[in-house]
């Protein structure tokens, strides 16, 4: 993302153009526990909790309990049933910074 900005603020420097700012900057979330890939991913601004977790590949096994954690509170808590039944309240839109548990 820093490396987004940076690009955007030589070319205004330079006289080179001004950055587009409708297209939003992406998020950087993590993604830690029963998944393929736990790991940092660079997200949409709009992505949702079953697009972070498709990113780091999806579940590995039956799945307890998904959390998405934010400054350091449970914004978001779902049992893994009613996750794989999510309706799209139930499938909130991630945040820069946030961090999604998915327990077993």
């Amino acid at each position: 993302m820093k490396n987004i900005i940076a690009i955007a603020l030589l070319g205004v420097l330079c006289g080179c153009g001004t950055p587009d700012m409708s297209d939003p900057l992406p998020h950087s979330i993590h993604v830690e526990g029963a998944v393929a890939r736990p790991g940092e991913y660079v997200l949409p601004q709009d992505a949702r909790l079953t697009y972070g977790i498709a990113a780091a590949g999806g579940y590995t096994d039956r799945v307890s309990e998904i959390c998405i954690i934010r400054d350091g509170k449970v914004m978001f808590r779902i049992d893994g049933k009613t996750f794989r039944l999510a309706r799209p309240h139930q499938d909130p839109i991630l945040k820069n910074g946030d961090t999604i548990q998915v327990a077993r």
